[in-house]
């Protein structure tokens, strides 16, 4: 992760609640730059004016989803008229206010670590898919946040395009060795470790997208080798596994 901070008191609150090892820059255009190689930023500020709003905006190319960019600040009515006024609106999942920052960065941290978040990013800029196909791997990465699709049946349909086509393009434009199901299922594991790790059941967390925890089991055990318990208790186990994957269905790899 990369962190840029206007104070370096903030910018130490910030990284003990984040408990992560960060790359640290000392300008919005250093941060920008790192930004872009992949992964996630945090950028915090005392004072969020229109110079800062500006500068940020530059960096992240106008958007805090693509790449995944937090902002840290304190909750002030300024700070909520340059996101609105510069078209960086305060998304809940990527605004989060200075004093809010113990109880829901670690939340937002959480699914922005999602290893599928990056792995998207990365085939979303290299490869410039057309419109429908990156809208398809936004969504089954979370890359702007959310919960993911039950199934690509369901994806499409939110895309407004029938599942055929929408396979076809995805052969067409993406290097992978998968269709969207295998992908799908990877986000639907990870997204239910996150689930479980805020205290929800197995029942419960199946339930919001309209599976069974039988389903979920099925996933963790073809995907990650392993049952539901032992991948919510070593998540790492289960990331280390899905990178081998992406090696694996990556072309040229």
């Amino acid at each position: 992760m990369v962190l840029y901070a206007d104070t370096v008191e903030i910018g130490d609150r910030v990284a003990s609640v984040a408990a992560s090892e960060f790359e640290r820059t000392d300008t919005l255009r250093r941060f920008g730059v790192a930004l872009r190689r992949g992964g996630v930023g945090i950028a915090a500020f005392v004072n969020f004016r229109k110079e800062e709003a500006l500068r940020l905006r530059d960096a992240c190319n106008g958007s805090l989803i693509d790449p995944a960019c937090v902002v840290v600040t304190p909750c002030r009515f300024e700070a909520v008229r340059q996101f609105r006024s510069l078209g960086l609106k305060p998304l809940r999942e990527r605004v989060v206010w200075l004093e809010e920052v113990e109880d829901r960065l670690p939340q937002v941290l959480r699914v922005l670590l999602n290893p599928l978040t990056p792995f998207g990013h990365g085939i979303i800029v290299e490869h410039q898919p057309r419109a429908v196909v990156k809208k398809a791997l936004s969504r089954i990465c979370r890359i702007g946040g959310g919960t993911p699709p039950r199934s690509v049946a369901e994806l499409a349909q939110s895309l407004y395009i029938e599942a055929s086509p929408l396979r076809s393009y995805w052969a067409t434009d993406i290097p992978l060795r998968c269709g969207p199901k295998e992908l799908l299922k990877w986000a639907l594991l990870f997204w239910a470790i996150e689930e479980r790790a805020g205290g929800a059941s197995w029942h419960s967390v199946a339930s919001c997208v309209g599976m069974s925890s039988r389903t979920l089991r099925r996933y963790a055990s073809d995907l990650a080798g392993c049952g539901l318990a032992a991948a919510a208790s070593s998540p790492d186990t289960v990331r280390l596994r899905f990178e081998a994957w992406a090696r694996e269905v990556e072309l040229g790899r």
